[in-house]
């Protein structure tokens, strides 16, 4: 197991360190120097889901391949709420500990749902469920667990010609060596690219040398992009006055706007976006790829899945031979978001796959 560190609620990789390939305006700028101070300042006290948010880091080298990469095992986080959404829940649960009741939104398979359900059941709240598209026969996977945990679920059809997407939800460690002159990046599976913004906020604030690469599964990098400065200016509104160098109350709003650019330039310059490896309409599993799934399970006990985390492990495998060729130096870790139940929704799909 890996040291916890206060913030982010994810294992850290390394301590901050003086070395990094990233612009000197982007680590060292003087709006952002305190801000790790005032963030563990901000988050001391509260109450949290996760009694120790550190995770196990596992080392893997893909069969055939000279070079390997860390996985950050967010997936065991819990038997039910794995990854990114025990993450986001996390954040959140100040907000939801006086509720008796909670309402939310997903697919038919949402791991975000599930989560909730968990969350509230283990902490005396009820759970409210909507779910879109109509009951199934046989409840499996996810869903199965959602129904079992969950107060109430209703069902709500999927209106044809509806603009919004199918897959918008509701929500949507010290594991290295030490070496806080190494540069790490990490890889995440991007579906509404909340996770990979948060990675690199983090850092930014932290002052972390990481860079983050959020695999695109869902919708166009413009889109990406847009979520990505939608939610940093979001946190900056919410936060800024916690977090930003005072200023006197003539320059205030000038302050703020300017401690707000930093911080969206950090992001930005941390933040890289790219497609999977083999593009296609998000859901579409292509053949080969539950094999390649359970190859990597029997070779490192590894459960992916082929329409999230398959993507991310395979650009973090093509980033590391990367940066092993070149000798950059830089090593890359992916964030194992979790949601292996979903596979149980796939084999009702694609059964010859399984």
């Amino acid at each position: 197991m890996l040291s916890a560190a206060p913030w982010p609620r994810l294992a850290s990789l390394q301590a901050p360190g003086p070395s990094n390939t990233l612009p000197r305006r982007a680590l060292v700028a003087r709006a952002l120097a305190t801000n790790a101070a005032a963030v563990q300042k901000l988050l001391k006290g509260r109450s949290w889901l996760a009694p120790d948010p550190a995770v196990p880091v596992m080392h893997v080298r893909p069969e055939g391949s000279a070079s390997g990469f860390a996985v950050i095992r967010d997936d065991l986080t819990h038997p039910l709420i794995g990854g990114n959404k025990w993450r986001k829940l996390d954040g959140l649960w100040p907000l939801l500990e006086q509720a008796s009741d909670i309402v939310t939104c997903g697919g038919l398979q949402s791991a975000h749902t599930l989560a909730v359900a968990a969350a509230a059941a283990q902490h005396g709240k009820r759970a409210h469920l909507l779910v879109r598209g109509e009951r199934p026969a046989v409840p499996t996977g996810s869903h199965l667990y959602a129904r079992m945990l969950a107060h109430r679920v209703v069902y709500v059809a999927w209106l044809a010609g509806s603009s919004q997407s199918p897959l918008s939800d509701s929500s949507s460690s010290n594991g290295g060596s030490g070496d806080t002159s190494t540069t790490w990046r990490l890889v995440v599976d991007s579906g509404t690219g909340a996770t990979a913004t948060g990675l690199a906020l983090g850092a930014t604030l932290l002052g972390l040398p990481w860079q983050v690469t959020g695999v695109m599964l869902a919708d166009t990098q413009a889109y990406y992009e847009q979520q990505q400065r939608q939610l940093v200016a979001d946190f900056c509104q919410d936060y800024r006055g916690a977090l930003r160098p005072s200023s006197s109350a003539a320059g205030a709003a000038a302050a703020a706007a300017e401690w707000e650019a930093e911080v969206q330039s950090n992001v930005a310059a941390r933040l890289t976006w790219v497609p999977r490896l083999t593009p296609r309409k998000f859901g579409k599993v292509l053949p080969g790829e539950v094999a390649r799934c359970q190859a990597v399970a029997q070779r490192h006990g590894i459960l992916l899945d082929p329409i999230w985390n398959l993507a991310a492990w395979e650009v973090a495998a093509q980033l590391a031979a990367a940066a092993e060729a070149g000798g950059s130096g830089e090593r890359v870790a992916m964030l194992h978001t979790g949601g292996h139940l979903g596979l149980c929704g796939l084999a009702q799909r694609w059964p010859d796959q399984f």
